[in-house]
Protein backbone atom coordinates (compact mmCIF):
# COMPACT_ATOMS: atom_id res chain seq x y z
CA UNK A 1 0.00 0.00 0.00
CA UNK A 2 0.80 3.61 -0.20
CA UNK A 3 0.19 6.17 2.18
CA UNK A 4 0.34 9.42 0.96
CA UNK A 5 0.95 12.37 3.48
CA UNK A 6 2.59 15.82 3.10
CA UNK A 7 3.53 18.51 5.71
CA UNK A 8 0.64 19.56 7.19
CA UNK A 9 -0.14 16.54 8.33
CA UNK A 10 3.54 15.89 9.93
CA UNK A 11 4.47 18.99 11.54
CA UNK A 12 2.96 20.06 14.88
CA UNK A 13 1.87 22.95 16.33
CA UNK A 14 3.57 22.18 19.79
CA UNK A 15 7.18 20.72 20.98
CA UNK A 16 6.68 16.96 20.69
CA UNK A 17 3.45 17.12 17.98
CA UNK A 18 5.92 16.56 15.35
CA UNK A 19 7.83 13.42 16.85
CA UNK A 20 4.38 12.02 17.73
CA UNK A 21 2.79 12.60 14.58
CA UNK A 22 5.74 11.36 12.83
CA UNK A 23 5.90 7.90 14.29
CA UNK A 24 2.24 7.12 13.97
CA UNK A 25 2.94 7.98 10.34
CA UNK A 26 5.58 5.52 10.02
CA UNK A 27 3.84 2.71 12.28
CA UNK A 28 1.06 2.99 9.75
CA UNK A 29 3.64 2.53 7.04
CA UNK A 30 5.47 -0.32 8.21
CA UNK A 31 5.45 -2.75 5.30
CA UNK A 32 4.31 0.26 2.69
CA UNK A 33 5.24 2.90 0.71
CA UNK A 34 5.21 6.57 2.43
CA UNK A 35 5.04 9.05 -0.37
CA UNK A 36 5.58 12.55 1.27
CA UNK A 37 4.17 15.27 -1.68
CA UNK A 38 6.09 18.50 -1.76
CA UNK A 39 8.43 17.59 0.46
CA UNK A 40 10.54 20.32 0.14
CA UNK A 41 7.88 22.23 2.38
CA UNK A 42 9.72 20.30 5.25
CA UNK A 43 12.47 22.51 4.83
CA UNK A 44 12.57 26.46 5.04
CA UNK A 45 15.75 26.14 3.15
CA UNK A 46 18.00 28.21 5.85
CA UNK A 47 20.53 25.39 7.03
CA UNK A 48 21.29 26.80 10.31
CA UNK A 49 17.73 27.47 11.18
CA UNK A 50 15.91 24.63 13.32
CA UNK A 51 13.36 26.21 14.51
CA UNK A 52 10.84 25.27 11.85
CA UNK A 53 9.38 21.89 13.07
CA UNK A 54 9.45 20.47 9.32
CA UNK A 55 13.17 19.65 10.26
CA UNK A 56 11.66 17.47 13.00
CA UNK A 57 10.43 15.24 10.42
CA UNK A 58 13.66 14.94 8.40
CA UNK A 59 15.58 13.85 11.63
CA UNK A 60 12.44 11.49 13.15
CA UNK A 61 12.95 10.01 9.10
CA UNK A 62 16.58 9.74 9.10
CA UNK A 63 16.15 7.85 12.35
CA UNK A 64 14.31 5.22 10.79
CA UNK A 65 15.69 4.57 7.93
CA UNK A 66 19.14 4.36 9.50
CA UNK A 67 18.06 0.66 10.20
CA UNK A 68 19.15 -2.39 8.94
CA UNK A 69 15.94 -3.04 7.83
CA UNK A 70 13.58 0.03 8.56
CA UNK A 71 10.45 -2.20 6.44
CA UNK A 72 8.96 0.48 4.56
CA UNK A 73 10.39 2.98 1.71
CA UNK A 74 10.03 6.34 1.44
CA UNK A 75 9.19 8.73 -1.15
CA UNK A 76 9.91 12.09 -1.71
CA UNK A 77 8.46 14.58 -4.39
CA UNK A 78 8.53 17.88 -5.48
CA UNK A 79 10.26 20.13 -7.40
CA UNK A 80 13.72 19.35 -9.02
CA UNK A 81 15.52 22.61 -7.67
CA UNK A 82 13.94 22.70 -4.04
CA UNK A 83 14.40 18.80 -3.52
CA UNK A 84 18.04 19.29 -3.82
CA UNK A 85 18.02 22.69 -1.73
CA UNK A 86 16.01 20.37 0.80
CA UNK A 87 18.12 17.07 0.82
CA UNK A 88 20.95 19.80 1.58
CA UNK A 89 19.96 20.88 4.62
CA UNK A 90 20.94 18.05 6.75
CA UNK A 91 24.39 15.70 5.94
CA UNK A 92 22.40 12.70 6.37
CA UNK A 93 19.65 13.20 3.73
CA UNK A 94 21.65 12.39 0.46
CA UNK A 95 23.15 9.42 1.89
CA UNK A 96 19.20 8.10 3.14
CA UNK A 97 17.74 8.88 -0.53
CA UNK A 98 20.24 8.24 -3.21
CA UNK A 99 18.32 7.24 -5.92
CA UNK A 100 16.62 10.66 -7.67
CA UNK A 101 14.15 10.13 -10.60
CA UNK A 102 13.05 13.01 -12.83
CA UNK A 103 9.78 12.64 -14.56
CA UNK A 104 9.47 14.70 -17.75
CA UNK A 105 6.15 16.87 -18.59
CA UNK A 106 3.36 15.45 -20.07
CA UNK A 107 2.79 16.12 -23.51
CA UNK A 108 -0.13 17.66 -25.39
CA UNK A 109 -1.80 14.61 -26.18
CA UNK A 110 -1.46 13.34 -22.46
CA UNK A 111 -2.48 15.94 -20.82
CA UNK A 112 -5.62 16.20 -23.48
CA UNK A 113 -6.42 12.78 -22.02
CA UNK A 114 -5.91 13.62 -18.25
CA UNK A 115 -8.59 16.73 -19.28
CA UNK A 116 -10.68 14.67 -20.37
CA UNK A 117 -10.63 12.14 -18.15
CA UNK A 118 -11.75 14.95 -15.67
CA UNK A 119 -14.56 15.76 -17.48
CA UNK A 120 -15.54 12.02 -18.06
CA UNK A 121 -15.75 11.96 -14.18
CA UNK A 122 -17.56 15.00 -13.89
CA UNK A 123 -19.79 13.54 -16.44
CA UNK A 124 -19.32 16.27 -18.77
CA UNK A 125 -19.43 15.63 -22.20
CA UNK A 126 -17.81 17.96 -25.14
CA UNK A 127 -19.00 18.75 -28.58
CA UNK A 128 -16.54 17.66 -31.33
CA UNK A 129 -16.28 21.48 -31.78
CA UNK A 130 -15.68 22.39 -27.79
CA UNK A 131 -13.55 19.41 -28.01
CA UNK A 132 -11.19 20.43 -30.81
CA UNK A 133 -10.79 24.21 -29.28
CA UNK A 134 -10.09 21.71 -25.77
CA UNK A 135 -7.07 20.30 -27.55
CA UNK A 136 -5.65 23.24 -29.40
CA UNK A 137 -5.59 25.44 -26.29
CA UNK A 138 -3.23 22.54 -24.77
CA UNK A 139 -1.07 22.60 -27.19
CA UNK A 140 -1.01 26.64 -27.63
CA UNK A 141 0.12 26.32 -24.12
CA UNK A 142 2.39 23.39 -24.24
CA UNK A 143 4.19 25.22 -26.64
CA UNK A 144 4.61 28.47 -24.40
CA UNK A 145 5.26 26.69 -21.34
CA UNK A 146 7.17 28.28 -19.07
CA UNK A 147 9.66 27.15 -15.85
CA UNK A 148 6.31 27.96 -13.69
CA UNK A 149 4.09 25.19 -15.92
CA UNK A 150 2.42 23.43 -13.86
CA UNK A 151 2.04 20.31 -16.06
CA UNK A 152 -0.76 18.05 -14.74
CA UNK A 153 -2.35 20.60 -12.09
CA UNK A 154 -2.65 23.51 -14.55
CA UNK A 155 -4.99 21.49 -17.05
CA UNK A 156 -6.98 20.70 -13.53
CA UNK A 157 -7.42 24.21 -13.12
CA UNK A 158 -8.22 25.08 -16.53
CA UNK A 159 -10.78 22.41 -16.55
CA UNK A 160 -11.89 22.83 -13.03
CA UNK A 161 -11.57 26.60 -12.62
CA UNK A 162 -12.06 27.49 -16.50
CA UNK A 163 -14.58 25.40 -18.28
CA UNK A 164 -16.42 23.94 -15.71
CA UNK A 165 -17.28 27.28 -13.91
CA UNK A 166 -17.73 28.47 -17.58
CA UNK A 167 -20.61 25.77 -18.54
CA UNK A 168 -22.30 26.29 -15.22
CA UNK A 169 -22.43 30.19 -15.43
CA UNK A 170 -23.89 29.14 -19.47
CA UNK A 171 -26.55 26.76 -17.69
CA UNK A 172 -27.41 29.23 -14.76
CA UNK A 173 -27.84 32.24 -17.93
CA UNK A 174 -29.87 30.11 -19.94
CA UNK A 175 -32.28 28.71 -17.30
CA UNK A 176 -33.45 32.20 -16.00
CA UNK A 177 -34.03 33.33 -19.31
CA UNK A 178 -36.54 30.32 -19.71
Amino acid sequence: GVIVTERSKLVGRYIGDTENNVQALLEQAKGNVLFIDEAYNLCDGDKGNRKDFGHRVIESLLTVLAQKNPDLIVVLAGYEKEMMQMLESNPGMKGRFPYHFKFKDYDAGELMQIACNLLKDSEYVLTPEAEKRLKETIEETVDLKDAYFHNARWVEQYIQEGILIAMSDRLMTHSTRL
